[in-house]
């Protein structure tokens, strides 16, 4: 099974815990990667399943959407722009300074095509491919980053990072569940798939994925 890294860093450990319980016949592999990277492996059947980024380039892909996620400014607590605000205008996070991937990253382009269409300059303080470090360079920093809520909801609930969404306009983008039309489906990748959804629906309504309502 494939996951980009904000995926992983929600949905593994749940997953994993969930699969030993109930299936200790098969042997999960998580194979980390951005989603680009996924949709040619799905492709060439080098993986059974994956959780991707929506893309018109899939080919050999069989998918069904799992959710839709909104973009959130992340900062610290104290930031005084944006600290502990439920929302933040787009205008308003692209003047801060951000800690952002670079291109050709899906995250990337999704944000500079947004901003380009109000006519809006990102002020980029510093292009970082590495999630995990972003996150810690925000909470130790006075810089901000973009990130879906179940990237964060950690550090959010730890109180070390706030999570604001974005509005007007807000910035979202659809995540499926995508199988290997090249590879023949199995009674244990189908089993695996259905506890993917259920892990998936159940971070949702604890709102740990998509955030508060």
């Amino acid at each position: 099974v494939g996951m980009p890294p904000s995926v992983c860093m929600i949905l593994v450990e749940p997953l994993f815990n969930r699969i030993r319980a109930e299936l200790p016949g098969v042997k999960l592999r998580i194979s980390e990667a951005f989603s680009g990277d996924l949709d040619e492996w799905l492709s060439s059947g080098r993986l059974d399943a994956a959780v991707i980024y929506r893309s018109g380039r899939s080919h050999n892909i069989i998918g069904q959407e799992l959710l839709i996620e909104d973009m959130f400014l992340v900062s610290r607590p104290k930031d005084r722009r944006s600290g502990h605000k439920k929302h933040v205008t787009l205008a308003e996070a692209s003047a801060m300074p951000l800690i952002l991937p670079g291109r050709p990253h899906g995250l990337r382009l999704l944000i500079d095509s947004a901003c380009s269409e109000k006519g809006l300059a990102l002020n980029v303080a510093l292009e970082l491919d590495a999630m995990a470090t972003i996150k810690e360079l925000v909470e130790a920093g006075d810089a901000c980053t973009i990130l879906p809520y179940g990237g964060v909801h950690n550090e959010v609930e730890a109180g070390r990072l706030c999570a604001a969404r974005l509005v007007g306009p807000s910035i979202a983008r659809t995540l499926i569940l995508a199988q290997s039309s090249r590879r023949s489906r199995t009674p244990a990748t189908d089993a695996v798939v259905q506890r993917i959804r259920s892990e998936v629906k159940k971070l949702i309504d604890d709102e740990k994925w998509t955030g508060p309502a």
